[in-house]
């Protein structure tokens, strides 16, 4: 009798699946695939100027939320992610930003060992903070007819959301952004995010570096709205060719395409640091479904990027549909450089030089892991005034 008990308990244990949080197969639920940060501009003048706040279909979610937070996932409060839930009673904490700077928990600084008790994948469940974030935002008549998405920037270690009372997924990857197909799920007017975050989680073992450990939705939340047919993620790759004196770009862009645009057009222009194109338009016709398409093209005297000398072009992308509409214009910067290892001697653009770099974690002495733009700034003016060419972040 006592065998059987016991094989039975092994088939049960055997049967249970292991939490979202402990499970090292499954790194997220319904997350978008990572892809270039691309923001969408009004016009061609605005994409060249490449100014943040002239970007369109973008709402910045930061703020005071409703927060709530444990130091075990048994006591985090159950049901909290539905419309009806009273949160009444919970405090505000500011988004982004980390729950130890704000009062919640410690911080805790290790450089080899690990912050909690190792038993991969597992997480010792007696001490695993959760915080419990509930916000409303407005989705703006102009995005109607659009695909909304909801981006995090930066979120440690594992969080799920659901929009509205209803589970949307979940993601890993801390320090990448997680974007997630809201369209679903929203609804014109106000609605209801909710976001659970654990504290640990099995990609914790990985994220093991020698750093300050702290908790919370630390970047930014953005809304994003894409028409049907938009450019999914965009790939550019710089070439020099020193002898001859030419310079090559090969762009790739994932295109997702939808039923009513199977004649949409994507036209690449490469554009100057004042604004001028430095060669014709290249064009493509897109295909139906989602697809990648790539194209090339050749210049000839291009200002090389270094770190003395950073010059930087634009290249602006064009989508538009069969009738010559415009559906996005977005734009990235980009540098042509020549990096190589010859003889033993580091080389950009045929110039040996000697690397003077430092080791970097997004830090502040105030706010922890949420870093400011200013303080970013005041990082690389540092970096500049003290010679340093070179950052492992």
């Amino acid at each position: 009798m006592t065998g059987l008990v016991a094989l039975l308990s092994a088939l049960v244990a055997a049967t249970q699946q292991p939490n979202p949080w402990e499970n090292p197969s499954v790194q997220a639920e319904n997350r978008e695939p990572a892809h270039a940060l691309l923001r969408q501009y009004p016009t061609v003048a605005a994409a060249i100027a490449g100014r943040p706040q002239q970007a369109i279909r973008h709402v910045l979610l930061d703020g005071q939320w409703r927060f709530w937070w444990v130091g075990r996932p048994d006591e985090r409060p159950m049901g909290f992610e539905s419309p009806e839930y009273d949160d009444s009673s919970w405090r505000t904490i500011r988004v982004p930003s980390c729950w130890e700077t704000e009062g919640y928990g410690v911080p805790i600084y290790t450089n080899v060992a690990y912050p909690f008790r190792a038993d991969p994948p597992r997480i010792d469940s007696s001490y695993n903070p959760v915080g419990s974030y509930r916000t409303w935002f407005e989705v703006p008549k102009s995005f109607g007819g659009l695909r909304k998405y909801l981006r995090f920037d930066g979120v440690y270690s594992f969080f799920t959301l659901w929009v509205n009372g209803k589970r949307v997924g979940f993601s890993k990857d801390s320090k990448l952004p997680a974007e997630f197909d809201v369209t679903p799920y929203v609804k014109p007017g106000r609605n209801l995010l909710a976001v659970e975050v654990f504290r640990w989680s099995d990609g914790s073992y990985l994220e093991d570096q020698d750093m300050f450990r702290f908790g919370g939705i630390f970047r930014s939340v953005h809304l994003e709205a894409r028409p049907e047919t938009h450019v999914a993620d965009l790939r550019l790759h710089p070439g020099v060719d020193l002898k001859a004196g030419t310079e090559t770009l090969r762009i790739e862009a994932d295109l997702t395409q939808g039923q009513q645009d199977a004649a949409a057009r994507l036209s690449f222009r490469l554009y100057d640091s004042s604004g001028q194109p430095v060669a014709d338009a290249v064009q493509i016709q897109a295909r139906k479904g989602t697809t990648t398409v790539e194209a090339s093209q050749s210049y000839r005297g291009l200002k090389l990027w270094s770190a003395e000398k950073p010059n930087l072009y634009v290249l602006v992308a064009e989508l538009n549909d069969s009738a010559g509409r415009p559906l996005q214009i977005l734009s990235s910067r980009i540098g042509f450089r020549k990096i190589e290892w010859d003889g033993g001697v580091f080389r950009v653009n045929g110039r040996p030089v000697k690397l003077h770099g430092v080791n970097r974690h997004d830090h502040d002495p105030d706010t922890g892991r949420a870093v400011s733009y200013e303080r970013m700034l005041q990082d690389i003016l540092l970096f500049k005034r003290n010679n340093i060419d070179t950052v492992r972040t």
